[in-house]
């Protein structure tokens, strides 16, 4: 119910379902090019070692910093948009350029991305919601979502043809990941403020772990909404915007704070 209810919940959830069948298919393009390839099983074996080894190192990497620096940059909704956009652009070049290294390419791009920026650009969206029933709305998708968007793409790739070629399913895979993007365009960055400013209504947005004083840095885009509330003639809004945005070391938190030294409240000043 309160997925209907939230349209970030429902945005996020309509986000998680096609990011599940775009990697079902995505997956399936590089299992069937190996076999192609490759064709005995024990080559077939070595390859997805070696493949998930590499991918595992380079996504670990990233995770140390980059992620931090492309949230902190970008902003979560922008930040959002990197990983359909890089699937895209790499799934239309493994069906311009099919083969096993146009495949890995494309898996591989997806499964780093996902890793290092996908999972924590979610959660960065998710912050304006209450953790109750963030936890609510994360097991009802991964509980009883999920499994049907699994079995609906399972369904579909299992009714292919054996001679299918695999380009089509690479192309298919960028289809899948421009219909994420202009999605996330469209309405991520307007409905993730939109759910920061009903948080501050409620006084229910929740920064950090809660057991200090202190926040992890914030984003452009959730300083940028704190500072539009900043701004606001209603005391007790902008009040609570300036004590979210004190409590964050980012820089951008501390340029968004200089607009309280010209609220008319003494109490925000």
């Amino acid at each position: 119910a309160f997925v209907a209810r939230s349209g970030l919940m429902r945005l996020m959830t309509a986000l998680a379902m096609i990011a599940l069948v775009l990697e079902q298919v995505m997956d399936f393009h590089l299992m069937a090019t190996a076999r192609e390839e490759l064709g005995d099983a024990e080559s077939i074996s070595a390859f997805f070692g070696t493949y998930y080894g590499i991918t595992s190192a380079i996504g670990l990497l990233l995770l140390a910093g980059f992620s931090s620096r492309v949230m902190a940059a970008l902003g979560a909704g922008r930040a959002l948009v990197v990983t359909p956009l890089t699937l895209a652009v790499v799934g239309g070049l493994a069906a311009v350029l099919p083969g096993l290294a146009g495949a890995v390419a494309l898996r591989g791009a997806g499964r780093v991305l996902k890793q290092s920026l996908w999972s924590s650009a979610v959660e960065q969206m998710q912050t304006p919601l209450p953790v109750l029933r963030r936890s609510q709305a994360r097991a009802a998708t991964r509980g009883v979502l999920a499994p049907g968007a699994y079995l609906l793409s399972a369904l579909a790739l299992a009714a292919l043809p054996a001679a299918f070629p695999t380009r089509w399913l690479a192309l298919v895979s960028a289809v899948v990941a421009s219909i994420m993007c202009l999605i996330i365009w469209r309405f991520a960055r307007r409905t993730y403020l939109s759910s920061l400013r009903r948080a501050i209504d409620d006084r229910s947005f929740e920064l950090g772990s809660g057991r200090a004083p202190f926040a992890e840095p914030l984003d452009v885009d959730t300083c940028a909404g704190l500072a539009r509330e900043l701004r606001a003639p209603l005391a007790a809004h902008a009040a609570v915007a300036a004590e979210l945005l004190g409590l964050s070391a980012s820089s951008a938190a501390t340029a968004a704070l200089a607009h309280g030294l010209e609220h008319a409240s003494t109490l925000v000043r």
